[in-house]
């Protein structure tokens, strides 16, 4: 219908007046009208010509594939659909950004007959779905099948709730880089992997986010739950169970637009700097890096660097540390064991401890300090003041002084020694509240707590819920919520047990689990009073090749070597600077 014939219908005024052609013409606003509404006509025949094809187009489509493939809700995208360029659309995401054939764990049925498998007949095995290849970013679905094992008297173990039966430790491995990408499995929404008498499934969907071809490695470190010794005194010995595995690897391709990568080391001083200290990343080799690697933290032992994949970490020196905390004029409360000890031998020689290569070596640097004559304090106090400023580094504070007082271009530091909430150290931490905290060392502006080390080989976790209850009520009772919490988290374990004397209960699943009771704990009962943030030092261990990971061994007491040390340390520096 043309302008001339809605003219001719539209012939009433409001008021009930004729209009013909001539009074039109003189009135130009009602004109446009008509003319605006040819052009929405043309528009909307324009909009259903389109709808139209797409539609067909689309019912072609999924005629063609079925129906476990991924679609696109064609209507909700429409806009998307219609502007090819916006990297957001869902026809630029299946070219450019992915395959589209790919799907993620819950889009896969798992085969009925893997519930029927037992250990007789079928070892533990991995599965990992793919298509021929996948873009950096994209995801994988990784199955972990471990068959019905026959009763035995590992029935007297049994897990935390929401923790798995069987700790399976697995991670895909970088042909080429070496990187290493852990696979956090969980169990499948099934009745049948709550019990313990059936066929455990465990699945994850894995991002891969750096181009490379991947091989799934690992093994089984425990079944049946025998990786929770929380009753016991003793805990069994890791003796590791074999997990068949896929023999192709996940070819991970690059986009050809370096800038559609988000994740690519080209971009990666681009990204803003970190503000918190729990996120994701990986270890790169230092030959591998496209800028100047003094502007990151210093490599480990093997040469590799961390870097987190959504925000940059800077090699913070000592010197803008001391600035960017002196102007908050208030200490730091920091609550920790012998990882906390080795942490501040560090920062109050300024990243001198164990900095020569000939150092590093020894077994004060890779493992255990506790022996050494250190001449800045006495590391076996239960509470020590400490300034450190650049020039100088740290040094005990003696004497009178005021607690609100510090020096210009110092910061302070109150070393809290505890054993966690252990009852069996001479550091407990009950002791540190006997008295009024804040009026005798002041009030902080930062307050660390690292704990579940001695916890986790010590005491059940009954026990360290408890305590737990009350050492957050007196902090609630002691400062106020000016003051932020920052949870430090154990120290990664894995590849062993402790078979010394000492028999710490130790096991890669049960530390971990230990450490989200207590952020998760901390949040819930602290969270709305102070702000909380999680320093992630497992995270980072955790990422390093298995290789690497594995010199713990030797290391029954589980400190991070000296050079693994300094990177925690600025991942902390970063939060405090940024």
């Amino acid at each position: 219908m043309t302008a001339d014939n809605i003219a001719q219908r539209v012939n009433v005024s409001p008021n009930g007046s004729q209009y013909n052609a001539a009074s039109l013409n003189n009135r130009p606003g009602i004109l446009h009208w008509f003319q605006r509404q040819k052009a929405l006509a043309i528009k909307a025949f324009i909009v259903t010509v389109i709808l139209s094809t797409v539609t067909i187009v689309w019912n072609m489509y999924a005629v063609l594939h079925d129906n476990n493939h991924n679609t696109y809700h064609l209507f909700d995208n429409l806009v998307q659909l219609l502007l090819p360029n916006n990297k957001n659309s869902p026809a630029v995401k299946a070219t450019d950004n992915g395959n589209i054939n790919l799907k993620r764990c819950i889009d896969i049925p798992v085969p009925t007959y893997y519930w029927n498998l037992n250990s007789d007949s079928t070892s533990p095995f991995a599965t990992v779905d793919q298509s021929d290849f996948v873009y950096v970013g994209d995801t994988v679905c990784v199955r972990v099948v471990v068959p019905i094992t026959p009763p035995s008297s590992s029935r007297v173990f049994a897990p935390f709730p929401n923790t798995p039966w069987d700790s399976i430790i697995i991670e895909f491995s970088g042909n080429n880089t070496g990187i290493s990408v852990p696979v956090d499995l969980r169990p499948i929404s099934d009745v049948r992997n709550t019990q313990r008498d059936s066929t455990h499934i465990y699945e994850a969907d894995v991002s891969l986010r750096e181009a490379d071809i991947y091989y799934l490695r690992g093994y089984i470190e425990f079944k049946n739950a025998e990786w929770n010794p929380d009753s016991l005194e003793i805990p069994p010995v890791l003796s590791p169970i074999k997990l068949d595995m896929p023999s192709y690897g996940v070819n991970v391709m690059d986009h050809t637009d370096i800038n559609y990568n988000p994740y690519s080391l080209l971009r990666y001083l681009k990204l803003p700097f970190c503000k918190e200290m729990d996120v994701d990343g990986r270890w790169v080799l230092v030959t591998d890096l496209p800028f100047d690697p003094s502007l990151v933290p210093l490599p480990d032992n093997y040469n590799r660097v961390w870097l987190p994949y959504t925000c940059q970490i800077r090699r913070i020196s000592y010197d803008k540390l001391t600035k960017a905390l002196n102007n908050k004029q208030r200490p730091i409360h920091w609550f920790g064991d012998s990882n906390t000890r080795r942490a501040l031998k560090k920062i109050t020689t300024l990243g001198k401890w164990c900095s020569s290569s000939k150092d590093q070596a020894s077994i004060k640097c890779m493992c255990e300090d506790q022996g050494e004559k250190f001449p800045i304090y006495n590391t076996a106090a239960s509470q020590t003041i400490l300034n450190v400023n650049a020039t100088h580094g740290g040094h005990k504070v003696t004497g009178k002084y005021r607690p609100q007082n510090i020096p210009k271009d110092n910061i302070r530091i109150i070393s809290l020694r505890v054993g966690g909430l252990t009852n069996n150290s001479k550091f407990l931490w009950q002791n540190h509240f006997a008295s009024n905290l804040t009026k005798r060392f002041g009030h902080p502006s930062t307050i660390i707590l690292s704990l579940t080390n001695w916890d986790a080989a010590f005491t059940s976790l009954s026990y360290f819920a408890n305590q737990l209850d009350m050492l957050m009520e007196r902090i609630n009772d002691t400062y106020d919520s000016s003051a932020e919490i920052i949870v430090r988290t154990g120290q990664y374990f894995c590849c062993h047990t402790d078979t010394s004397s000492v028999h710490r209960r130790y096991s890669r699943l049960r530390n971990r689990a230990f450490d989200n009771y207590l952020i998760g704990a901390i949040r819930l009962r602290l969270g709305r009073k102070y702000n909380i943030h999680v320093w992630d030092v497992a995270r980072i261990s955790e990422r390093r090749p298995y290789e690497a990971r594995k010199e713990s061994i030797s290391c029954n007491a589980n400190h991070a070597r000296s050079e693994i040390v300094e990177v925690e340390n600025q991942v902390l520096f970063n939060y405090l600077s940024n």
